[in-house]
């Protein structure tokens, strides 16, 4: 092999593995932002469901609620490929919508006192 050759390949060998270590690094930091202050949903609790890809009957988009609910947590299922983990909400906001979603499309109820 010509030594330009040699000298090439392990300048290529050096760059992958620096990227492969920013790649691994860059994987971590955003696991840790997306877990970061998430608290897991328990049988009882109260969630807001995201209305967007719910078929709801409103005259436009654009004045329907951003949010549906708060509806009760009934069940909460273990992860599961590819959906993640699903919750059973009870009165879900449509009769003919599955009352099983992915935690995703849902948000905590804070509770207010006025």
């Amino acid at each position: 092999m010509h030594p330009d050759t040699q000298e090439q390949l392990l300048i290529l060998h050096k760059a992958r593995k620096e990227a492969s270590t920013a790649h691994k690094l860059t994987h971590q930091t955003m696991m840790e932002h997306i877990t970061h202050g998430f608290s897991p949903f328990k049988i009882g609790d109260k969630v807001w469901l995201e209305s967007k890809h719910l078929k709801l009957q409103y005259e436009s988009k654009k004045i329907a609620p951003k949010r549906e609910g708060p509806f009760q947590i009934i069940k909460v299922k273990p992860p599961q490929l590819p959906f993640g983990t699903t919750s059973s909400l009870e009165n879900t906001p449509c009769h003919t919508c599955h009352p099983t979603f992915t935690i995703h499309v849902m948000v905590h109820a804070q509770s207010r006192s006025f």
